[in-house]
């Protein structure tokens, strides 16, 4: 079974980034873990985000 997971990073870096609602800069960083073994297969490419991990995964 594998676990795709991703959080919200504040960035300076405002051409990388999206506005959220408290005015700070965000990029979505996703993992793909292994739940067997608990390792990161992969860790994806930071695309600009402000909002769930859904749209990301896309």
């Amino acid at each position: 079974m594998l676990i795709v997971d991703g959080t919200l990073v504040p960035t300076r870096d405002h051409t990388v980034a999206e506005q959220s609602k408290n005015y700070r800069y965000t990029t979505n960083h996703q993992v793909v873990i292994d739940t067997d073994n608990r390792l990161v297969l992969a860790v994806g490419r930071p695309s600009p985000g402000n909002h769930n991990d859904r749209k990301a995964t896309r």
